[in-house]
């Protein structure tokens, strides 16, 4: 990837220059070569520090930042001040999500790629976790301002084994809870709990 900015953009584009390293059959990004999309911007912004940084992104942003760079195996580099409380504690729930981190860490065969654009502006992707366990991380590149969307998801995309089975066991990694089964609408199909705000993110375990 290129040197990565402090600005949605860049580093959503850092996350798609990835794409060729991540082909769904013999991806080249594995265990001693992951594809790296650069340092992660979380927690950065302009301070006698970074005096260049820019402004501070949302909350929400940085987790769909960090959430990117989990679900593409891309190796987490901090790089903001730890050293400021303020930020530490704004981020540490992020950083320190261990699900999140696991998914970033675990190797069944593919480092994470992403499985479909939804109406131009919702990228889904997707990683193995286990045999039965599949990581789905889905982010909307609507502008803020933007009203939040509906997203209906095709496990298909997914995987063709979770799309045959007909149902499956739901958690919220951001929010470290299980979601009933019951959101999935026939066995293709999972429509998310609530509607995706503009540079939001949801990020979901899958288990058969």
């Amino acid at each position: 990837s290129g040197d990565i900015r402090n600005d949605w953009g860049s580093w959503f584009g850092n996350l798609d220059s990835l794409i060729p390293y991540l082909d769904p059959e013999h991806p080249i990004s594995q265990p001693g070569c992951f594809a790296y999309a650069d340092m992660l911007m979380v927690g950065v912004y302009a301070s006698p520090y970074a005096p260049t940084a820019g402004p501070a992104a949302t909350v929400a942003e940085w987790r769909s930042h960090f959430g990117a760079w989990c679900i593409a195996s891309s190796p987490l580099i901090l790089s903001f001040d730890m050293t400021n409380v303020t930020t530490l504690t704004a981020v540490w729930e992020i950083i320190t999500n261990i699900e999140a981190i696991r998914v970033n860490q675990a190797w069944n065969g593919h480092p994470g790629r992403r499985a479909a654009i939804i109406n131009e502006s919702i990228h889904v992707w997707t990683k193995p976790i286990a045999s039965n366990e599949f990581a789905v991380y889905v982010v909307s590149m609507e502008r803020p301002g933007s009203v939040a969307v509906e997203v209906t998801l095709d496990l298909s995309t997914v995987s063709t084994l979770l799309a045959a089975h007909g149902g499956a066991a739901v958690r919220d990694i951001w929010a470290h809870r299980n979601i009933t089964a019951t959101s999935i609408s026939t066995p293709a199909n999972y429509t998310l709990d609530s509607p995706l705000a503009p540079h939001d993110s949801r990020f979901l375990l899958f288990t058969i």
